[in-house]
Parts: C-alpha cells; sequence; structure tokens
C-alpha cells in the first residue's frame, strides 16, 4: 500500500480551523452529479477527500481545476483502479483514510460515501446522532453481524478477484466453478480467519476518528491486509472483522438499501420513499440518482 504521505495537495491550502466532519467520496461516474455533492458537502461544513477510480479520470478532468481551489476538498492522486469484488476497493478507501489522518489531524468523523449515496439528514444532525452514540460508548455507524453462508468468501481462493470484467455473466460462472472446484477436492479453507471472527456487513459506513485510528494504527496492519488477498468482496469484511477485533462497538450502518432476490446490487430508490426513510432513522440513503438526489434537497 501506497504511503499517504507521498500524496500532497498541489494548490490547495488546506482550511482553516478543523472539521468535524470528514466525507470520503468514491466515485467513478456520473461527474456532474458528483460535482454537485462536492459542494453540498462542502456547504454543508464537510471536508471532501475525493477517490476517482483511475479507470474514470479522464471523465472528471473537467472539474479538477475548481475542486483544487476548493480549500475544503482533496483530490487524491494515489487513486488506484477500482474493480468490482476485489481488493482494489479496500485499497482506495484505506489511501483515503489514510490521508485523511495525516493531513486532518483531530477530525471528529468520516463518513465513506459513493457518488450514489445521500445523506437524507444534514450533516449537523448526522453529528448529533454519532455524539449520542459516543456518550453510550463510541458506537460507529457501521454493520457488522454474521452472516451464515458467507463464510466462503473469506476462506476459499478467488483467482479472478481484480479482473475488471468480474460482473460479467462469464467471469461470474468461472468464479463460481473455481469456487466450487475447491470443495470437490476437498482442499482445505484458508485459515485466515477463524470462523467465529467472520463478520460481514455493507461497504459504506461512518466512523469517529478515535475508532479508525485504533483499527489502523496497528503494526499488524500490512498482515491484516494480506489476509484479503484472495478473498471475494473484500470491502464487505475488511472494516467490519477489524472492527470487531480491536472491540469496537457497531451501531449499524443506519443507511437504506434493498437487494431484491437473485439482484448483485440495490435497487434505486424514489424520491416518496426517501422521506419515509429518514422519518423511520435512517440517516443515508442507497441507491439513489443524481435526479431524485438533487430533488430531495429541493425539496427540503
Amino acid at each position: 500500500m501506497q504511503d499517504a504521505n507521498t500524496d500532497m495537495p498541489r494548490v490547495q491550502a488546506l482550511p482553516e480551523g478543523v472539521p468535524n466532519d470528514v466525507v470520503l467520496l468514491m466515485v467513478y461516474k456520473q461527474s456532474d452529479h458528483v460535482d454537485w455533492l462536492v459542494r453540498w458537502l462542502v456547504a454543508q461544513g464537510a471536508f471532501v477527500v475525493l477517490h476517482v477510480d483511475r479507470k474514470a479520470q479522464g471523465a472528471f478532468a473537467p472539474h479538477l481545476p475548481s475542486w483544487q481551489a476548493m480549500s475544503s476538498v482533496h483530490v487524491l492522486q494515489n487513486n488506484v483502479t477500482v474493480n468490482w469484488a476485489g481488493f482494489s476497493q479496500v485499497e482506495a478507501t484505506l489511501r483515503g483514510v489514510t490521508w485523511a489522518l495525516d493531513h486532518l489531524p483531530d477530525f471528529a468523523r468520516l463518513h465513506l460515501m459513493s457518488g450514489e449515496c445521500l445523506a437524507l439528514a444534514p450533516m449537523a444532525e448526522i453529528a448529533t446522532r454519532m455524539n449520542r452514540l459516543a456518550h453510550a460508548g463510541e458506537a460507529d455507524l457501521i454493520e457488522c453481524r454474521s452472516r451464515p453462508g458467507a463464510a466462503w468468501r473469506i476462506n476459499r481462493y478467488n483467482i479472478l478477484g481484480e479482473n475488471p470484467h468480474n460482473r460479467e455473466h462469464l467471469h461470474n460462472l468461472a468464479f463460481r466453478w473455481f469456487r466450487d472446484l475447491q470443495v470437490r477436492l476437498g482442499l482445505p479453507v484458508r485459515g485466515n480467519f477463524r470462523p467465529e471472527d467472520i463478520v460481514f456487513g455493507g461497504q459504506w459506513w461512518s466512523m469517529h476518528r478515535s475508532s479508525l485510528v485504533g483499527m489502523l494504527d496497528q503494526p499488524d496492519l500490512a498482515f491484516y491486509c494480506r489476509k484479503f488477498r484472495w478473498t471475494r468482496c473484500s470491502d464487505e469484511h475488511f472494516f467490519q472483522i477489524r472492527h470487531r477485533a480491536v472491540g469496537l462497538r457497531a451501531a449499524g450502518s443506519q443507511r437504506f438499501l434493498e437487494v431484491r432476490d437473485g439482484a448483485a446490487s440495490p435497487r434505486y430508490l424514489p424520491l416518496k420513499e426517501l422521506q419515509q426513510r429518514y422519518d423511520e432513522g435512517y440517516l443515508f440513503a442507497r441507491k439513489v440518482t443524481p435526479e431524485v438526489s438533487q430533488a430531495y434537497w429541493m425539496h427540503r
């Protein structure tokens, strides 16, 4: 993993004072909407750290000058090519988190979002909710739950982890064939984690700075990363397993999403449903189209 200290900002100066909330925004498409989202988050008082998928850099190039001129935005220069189901998603997240910890000392919370995530409440309200949880034992908004049947992601070898065509039907069939072949041949499971230590959760979360330091500022971090080299969808296990292992408390992600039977991704949420989910206590929604995102905040 590249040292985040080599990723210095080019023309921007860091903001005066300490930002309470940092948003690590992971994007790869819809650059115009991302520009709107960045500006909305900055208007809410957040500092935005942007990771642009390396294979999509060209589409975002027109926005870079304006983002680099904003004191509350940093575009990561040591970005990576992100492949679905591969460790590259975790790698990209770690680079953003590391930059924030190194360059924005004493921020309070970090929120991991994609360009298709939407905050259903103002950042100040989200901060209030997280502060209440902190007083109850420093709980973070992350999902860490047992999921029988998902252990194969951890204990079977995934040799197609960084294949850019992972979501295509034939590559999915190839992955499943090789996974099942390991079972038929009676190969031993990987010994990287004990079954009782394996937990699962959605990729997107919000955590206190102190929790991130406790998870990542450890001498075994490089060894821990290597345990996920052959892991399928490691972004749904890496932070979750680590969070529980160091004794932190998880309060659930407070993010609403719905994956219908047989689907590989959550469904897009309609505008009329977002207010309902906010009334139910959710603080974020995933997935939301650009039109619905902007309409939601126009109505609010």
